[in-house]
């Protein structure tokens, strides 16, 4: 499969993950010249309907969200039976790697990393979406330090019972073991309730380093979902605060009920724990336990309550029997019914596919596509296919072909460099040249741009970008000594030429008298700086110097006479590529005599010489 080009788009080129349903490859997407992950259905499970509806669900319910914490979904098609769905490439380490490498994560970071789990679920429940499979596994953070909650694959919408993944209802937990809550350990439907309990064991692992319930096999680890209360983190990491601890401990309770009823809820408590982390949540406190006399009068009651009702039952049991069977044939002869078969919408207008379907009752979400030619607003692409039995109220996606010309520019403003060039190449136009400017802003962001924000561009238009070079204001150098300016140079600016002058008045000689830029002046970080220095005329003694020099770096030059008292002249002062150079200068002293001339890199000397001056 590798090499394979799907849609004539995305170039398949190495397998990063494999289920039971699917593979997952790295790609090319050649239109944007971005990293895609491209999931692909097996090709011996495409004519299973079971597992083809379930591919379908993945669809849809990436289409449902759009969240920074939430690897987006990007394409669907179907190319030489191959189905498939294009999600953003997330390049990064899954949160179980992190904690089987480090052990247990620094509580501060935990709380960061749950914080934004519960924000991304927070999104798809407000969707009417649950996870069912949060698991460290699944959370992923990438080169940018974000985190990406992935795999919605198991996902169920809220209150649509055709969206269960079981093979039949009851007969097997959906989840993973170690992960999920104790309703799906049990079997029973999962809500907003269970992803909090799956996030609660989430948080336990990333603040002690294992599982709350390690367990030898999966039956004992449901079992202990189901009966066993884990120790509390605190017992096992005395960095965790009490708030933290009790914060894990009720998002883990057995009873939906007595956990956080939302992600929202979560999120306060943890933000609370961090300003008052010794203040413990109050989590709900169980009953007292009954004296024995009281168990024995409560035995009693029951036994003749359970002679009153069984009776009672019998009675209503044939009754109850009777208006279900009438209640069942009924809703299934309505669900026949009502029942939609999903036209071909493909080449129509989305506008007018979109008024078709929801005359039908469907739900219409859109998806777009740049071509370069042809087929502007049109449907290019539906999900599910042609044919398909729908319910009224399911969703349909469809792909809808823009073009160049309904391209919008971006604000590119407040980004990196780097990633405003590649927002720029993703939209195929072009990184033109950049204009470095003094500015307050972050060195390397983005403070302007040429088209501006919210203009019609097209493929191929240049982009100019002007690039804060950060702000450093220039010293005054003037009436300093020559070696006290050199050492004054801030790190940001770059000493690019020294140039002496003649002057007639001892005062000046050996002090700078110039100097561009000029003082206190707003200068970009890697600016130029020069310094004029005066010389007394009385020094007519001269010598002919010239030096060789290898380099491993470019490196500013300068080469200094050594007089008689100690000090150091400059007579010499250039920047020299790497490599090899030379370089031919005249030397002046007050007296004649042999004197020592040295040549000095960035920080030491690299040359040392006797030249004769008379």
């Amino acid at each position: 499969m590798t090499g394979k080009v799907l849609a004539a788009r995305y170039e398949l080129l190495n397998k990063v993950g494999e289920g039971g349903m699917a593979t997952v490859y790295r790609a090319l997407d050649r239109n944007t010249k971005k990293f895609v992950a491209v999931k692909i259905l097996r090709e011996e499970l495409s004519d299973d309907n079971e597992f083809v509806r379930r591919f379908e669900h993945e669809t849809i319910i990436g289409s449902r969200m759009t969240h920074p914490n939430i690897a987006s979904l990007l394409d669907v098609g179907e190319e030489d039976g191959l189905r498939f769905i294009v999600f953003e490439f997330v390049d990064g380490t899954s949160l179980k790697q992190l904690v089987q490498k480090y052990g247990a994560i620094r509580p501060d970071i935990a709380l960061n990393i749950a914080i934004r789990i519960l924000n991304a679920l927070s999104h798809a429940h407000k969707q009417g979406i649950v996870h069912r499979d949060i698991k460290p596994q699944n959370i992923l953070i990438d080169n940018q330090k974000i985190i990406k909650v992935l795999d919605f694959g198991i996902s169920q919408l809220v209150g649509t019972a055709g969206e269960q993944l079981s093979d039949s209802a009851g007969d097997r937990a959906i989840g993973s073991v170690h992960y999920f809550s104790p309703e799906q350990a049990g079997g029973k439907p999962a809500d907003e309730r269970s992803d909090v309990y799956s996030v609660g064991v989430v948080m336990y692992e990333m603040l002690t380093g294992r599982q709350p319930f390690p367990g030898e096999n999966p039956v004992a680890v449901s079992l202990a979902h189901l009966e066993d209360a884990p120790k509390p983190p605190a017992d096992l990491n005395p960095n965790v605060t009490p708030a933290l601890s009790a914060i894990v401990m009720r998002a883990m309770e057995k009873r939906p009920e007595k956990r956080f009823q939302d992600a929202v809820g979560m999120i306060r408590a943890i933000k609370q724990a961090t300003i008052h982390p010794n203040v413990a949540i109050e989590t709900p406190r169980t009953s007292e336990l009954p004296s024995p006399e009281q168990i024995k009068k409560q035995s009693r009651r029951l036994k003749f309550y359970r002679k009153l009702i069984t009776t009672s039952i019998a009675a209503l049991l044939s009754v109850i029997i009777i208006l279900l069977i009438g209640s069942v044939l009924t809703n299934v002869v309505r669900q026949a019914l009502e029942r939609v078969v999903l036209p071909d919408v493909t080449n129509m207008t989305y506008d007018a596919a979109s008024v078709l379907l929801t005359e039908k009752g469907l739900t219409v979400r859109r998806t777009e596509r740049v071509m370069e030619i042809g087929t502007e607003g049109l449907v290019i692409d539906q999900s599910p296919r042609t044919g398909a039995l729908l319910s009224p109220g399911d969703d349909v996606l469809l792909t809808v072909s823009v073009s160049e010309f309904d391209l919008v520019m971006p604000d590119l403003t407040h980004m990196s460099e780097a990633a405003a060039s590649e927002r720029i190449r993703e939209l195929k136009m072009v990184v033109g040249s950049r204009s470095i400017i003094a500015s307050e802003a972050m060195e390397g962001q983005v403070i302007g741009q040429t088209p501006a924000a919210g203009a019609k561009v097209k493929f191929g238009q240049v982009v100019l970008l002007r690039v804060s070079g950060g702000l450093v204001i220039v010293p005054n150098f003037i009436g300093t000594t020559e070696q006290i300016a050199m050492a004054s140079i801030p790190s940001q600016l770059v000493l690019s030429d020294v140039k002496i002058v003649t002057v007639n008045d001892s005062v000046k000689d050996g002090i700078v008298i110039d100097q561009s830029p000029a003082a206190y002046e707003r200068a970009a970080t890697g600016s130029a700086i020069t310094l004029t220095i005066g010389r007394l005329e009385t020094r007519v003694f001269t010598g002919a110097v010239e030096i060789s020099l290898t380099l491993a770096n470019d490196s500013f030059i300068r080469a200094v006479l050594v007089l008689d008292d100690g000090t150091e002249e400059m007579q010499y002062s250039a920047l020299h590529p790497r490599g090899q150079s030379t370089a031919s200068f005249a030397v002046r002293a007050d007296t004649q005599g042999e004197y020592t001339l040295l040549v000095y890199g960035e920080e030491a000397v690299i040359q040392s010489t006797r030249v004769i001056i008379d």
